[in-house]
């Protein structure tokens, strides 16, 4: 696992489950086929730079350039000198590649097809760059479980924006309440949980924790937080180790991120909880700003006015350089050590025992 909210462990995966999820996102959702060109910057021990990329190549005979690190300058040219078609990534990849300074000029546009493991903000912004243009898709997925739902190709620029798909034939999934395991209806929100063939077979040599994290139907509980609408969609919209409990409210970084990164000055933005003596936490905007820009808290706050309840808007504003932002080596932004630099430059010592 990443170890973007807690300690990475090992996960068990059998050849079939990897292979299946290879042919559901290559062959069906991508349209992946023996002309396309993938890039990897992706490591092999992660779930993307094993499944999707080096065995989705090999299923259907595409080639595959392979970085030893991503480096978004050298990502770049390589797009527009080998003509690569496919690119799959997080916000911190895409971040670092449409802001490059350099980025105008490269041609991306050979860039067709394109997988996003992001917020929604970055379909628009993935297709105003010129990539994209043939397959832009959401996906959600984790390493336990690799792939849930298969991206698709709705008409409606909604679904294709907001949602992440609908689960792989011969998977369930449920949303539960993660406090009573009751079951969600359609439009309320819960815990993802997942039972089928694409799931785990435990971590390794963790049985305790193995246990723990399946309940007695035998559905793996995500941890994560979203929802299905009445056609079957699901909505991804991050951990519950990532909601901040504010004045005895719940709020999802995810739900302010997304609002936050609509705004035209801002670069990169994550959104975390630190103590506070009022409202227990504070909802807190750690931002990068787009060079040339100045931005203030009270134009974030007006920003959000009307976009978020008035308990979701951020109460602290953290603006941090490029170079600031604590990641895994697959890229994600590390909760845990953006929590504690936030709380630093606010002058907050202690910090209180992450949730559970």
């Amino acid at each position: 696992t990443s170890g973007s909210t807690a300690f990475p462990k090992g996960a068990l995966r059998n050849h079939r489950s990897l292979i299946g999820i290879a042919h559901y996102l290559i062959d069906e959702a991508l349209h992946i086929s023996e002309v396309d060109r993938l890039l990897s910057y992706f490591p092999f021990y992660h779930i993307a730079g094993c499944v999707y990329l080096v065995l989705g190549a090999h299923l259907k005979g595409s080639t595959l350039y392979l970085m030893e690190a991503f480096e978004p300058e050298e990502a770049l040219r390589l797009v527009d000198q080998e003509k690569i078609t496919f690119l799959g990534g997080f916000e911190t990849h895409f971040n670092l590649l449409i802001n490059h300074p350099h980025f105008r000029k490269y041609d991306v546009t050979s860039a067709r097809k394109v997988l996003l493991a992001t917020g929604p903000e970055w379909y628009d912004r993935v297709r105003e760059a010129g990539m994209g243009s043939e397959v832009l898709a959401h996906h959600y997925g984790f390493t336990e479980g690799t792939g849930v739902v298969v991206p698709h190709e709705e008409k409606d620029y909604a679904k294709r924006k907001y949602t992440n798909g609908k689960p792989f034939p011969g998977i369930e999934v449920k949303i539960v309440d993660p406090e009573t395991g009751s079951k969600k209806a359609p439009g309320e929100a819960g815990e993802i949980c997942l039972r089928g063939w694409t799931l785990f077979q435990g971590y390794y040599k963790m049985p305790e924790e193995t246990r723990r994290s399946m309940d007695e139907e035998g559905f793996f509980h995500t941890g994560d937080y979203g929802w299905f609408d009445e056609e079957g969609f699901l909505y991804y919209r991050g951990r519950y180790k990532m909601m901040i409990k504010t004045g005895g409210e719940n709020v999802s970084e995810k739900e302010v991120e997304v609002v936050l990164e609509e705004h035209r000055d801002i670069k990169a933005v994550q959104v975390v909880g630190v103590p506070d003596p009022l409202w227990g936490e504070a909802v807190t905007a750690v931002i990068e700003v787009k060079p040339g820009k100045i931005l203030h808290k009270e134009d974030l706050v007006n920003f959000c006015r009307g976009k978020l309840a008035g308990f979701k808007i951020p109460k602290n504003v953290v603006f941090i350089q490029a170079h600031e932002w604590p990641v895994t080596p697959t890229g994600k932004i590390i909760k845990a050590d953006l929590k504690k630099l936030a709380a630093e430059r606010l002058g907050i010592k202690e910090i209180a025992a992450p949730k559970t």
